[in-house]
């Protein structure tokens, strides 16, 4: 009698473990799915084990900010829109001969104006 309680038990710790494991390779095919090659790579490269928030963000702005970019005030070194390299920097004057600085992308038409 003992062999077939631990029998159902066994058949029903496997059950419960593969409904689990089915439903969380599921789950990681959706987020996977979402994530652009680029943004993969750049998670996959993180020696962070457990991603928060926070921590993502601060890849992210790794990897479209300088690092060495205080006081710049177009500090981007990839479009935050589009992940673009394509960037171009420009000023002008206002018409009370205030200076601006501003970025564009090339590729998806982002822009930002500092002054």
């Amino acid at each position: 009698m003992e062999i077939i309680f631990l029998l159902i038990g066994g058949i029903l710790s496997w059950g419960i473990a593969h409904l689990y494991y089915h439903w969380s390779s599921n789950e990681q095919r959706i987020v996977y799915s979402k994530l652009s090659d680029e943004l993969r790579k750049t998670i996959i490269d993180s020696q962070i084990k457990n991603l928060t928030v926070k921590d993502l963000n601060k890849l992210l702005e790794e990897r479209t900010i300088h690092d060495d970019a205080q006081g710049d005030p177009l500090p981007f070194k990839a479009c935050p829109k589009c992940g673009s390299l394509e960037l171009e920097r420009s000023s002008g004057e206002d018409s009370k001969y205030r200076v601006y600085f501003f970025i564009e992308c090339k590729k998806c038409g982002w822009s930002e104006i500092s002054q």
